[in-house]
């Protein structure tokens, strides 16, 4: 048992999460290459600002269909490795 640990203390976890994931995006906003995020259904979630400049129109439109910007080559190894 960790001898510093103190009921009244925060435990590490979602608090500490958060704060790297706003570190995250505050990058993914400024950098000049499409950042992008799914869930574990292959959802896409996330597209940054750059996604919008790249495909001349808001992120948020293509957050749905982000499959139809994969290259047909790839979009079979794409689809693979969401399914694992």
């Amino acid at each position: 048992m960790n001898a510093s640990y103190r009921p009244s203390q925060k435990q590490p976890g979602s608090e500490d999460r958060s704060v790297v994931r706003a570190a995250i995006r505050r990058l993914a906003e400024r950098v000049s290459m499409i950042v992008w995020e799914a869930d574990t259904e292959g959802r896409c979630t996330y597209l940054n600002p750059e996604a919008a400049r790249a495909f001349s129109s808001p992120a948020d439109v293509h957050i749905d269909d982000w499959f139809a910007h994969i290259h047909p080559e790839d979009a079979p190894g794409v689809i693979a490795k969401i399914q694992e």
